[in-house]
């Protein structure tokens, strides 16, 4: 039994869900379109490193597309990834 499907087969197979399904479908995706916003929002408040709070973190532009900051306690710098700190 193949488990992986394509866009293009899950999509073909919605129309085949009931209503409740589909209401349900809808509500998830919906979750994690608001979670992401959320998350993309979220300014970091802890150093990573020596746990410094929000007022000694600077924004220190991009990386790779990333948001980049830096400890002025520590001088570490990171970038932030899907509330994950690197």
């Amino acid at each position: 039994m193949k488990l992986i499907m394509k866009n293009t087969e899950i999509s073909s197979q919605i129309p085949q869900l009931t209503d409740f399904q589909k209401k349900r479908l809808y509500r998830e995706i919906l979750d994690f379109i608001q979670f992401n916003t959320f998350v993309q929002s979220v300014h970091f408040t802890i150093c990573p490193v020596c746990e410094v709070n929000e007022r000694l973190i600077i924004k220190k532009g991009f990386l790779n597309g990333k948001k980049r900051y830096q400890c002025k306690e520590c001088d570490y710098k990171f970038v932030s990834t899907r509330r994950k700190l690197s």
